[in-house]
């Protein structure tokens, strides 16, 4: 992504806000750090400690009622979060109306480095996996659950 100091970037599903914190240091974006599931008060602490709160906001909202006005943000990013809301197949095109015309919208997730042979479950309990990668299969299936 193409981004420059003094843009404004809505960063989704933001969890603990270090995207966020990193997006403000590497780029000196304004960051609006989104998340449903994390206090906005405990990020605030966690961006204030880090040194960036004069350029990241924190606001708890719900990805599909977010409080922004149209066109109002340079760049939308969603790290390892559009899973949880973004299922809906017309989603996108909802948050597209919060970006500027040219602006640009992100969207990354977690991925495996290497092929798996067998299942999820024989691979984590064969000991064959790392520690990370063990997580990021439990993580995963979670992803997958016809329950989730």
């Amino acid at each position: 992504m193409d981004l420059r100091p003094g843009m404004r970037v809505l960063d989704l599903g933001c969890g603990r806000a270090t995207s966020s914190i990193f997006l403000r240091r590497e780029f000196g974006v304004q960051v609006w750090a989104t998340d449903l599931w994390f206090s906005a008060t405990e990020n605030f602490q966690r961006i204030d400690d880090a040194s960036v709160a004069d350029g990241v906001f924190p606001i708890h909202a719900n990805a599909r009622s977010l409080p922004f006005a149209d066109n109002f943000f340079d760049a939308v990013v969603s790290i390892d979060s559009f899973p949880y809301y973004g299922t809906d197949d017309l989603y996108l095109n909802s948050l597209a109306r919060f970006v500027k015309l040219g602006g640009q919208i992100g969207i990354a997730g977690a991925g495996l480095v290497q092929e798996v042979e067998g299942t999820i479950a024989e691979i984590a309990a064969s000991g064959r996996a790392s520690h990370r990668q063990r997580n990021e299969f439990t993580r995963e299936s979670c992803h997958l659950s016809p329950r989730f």
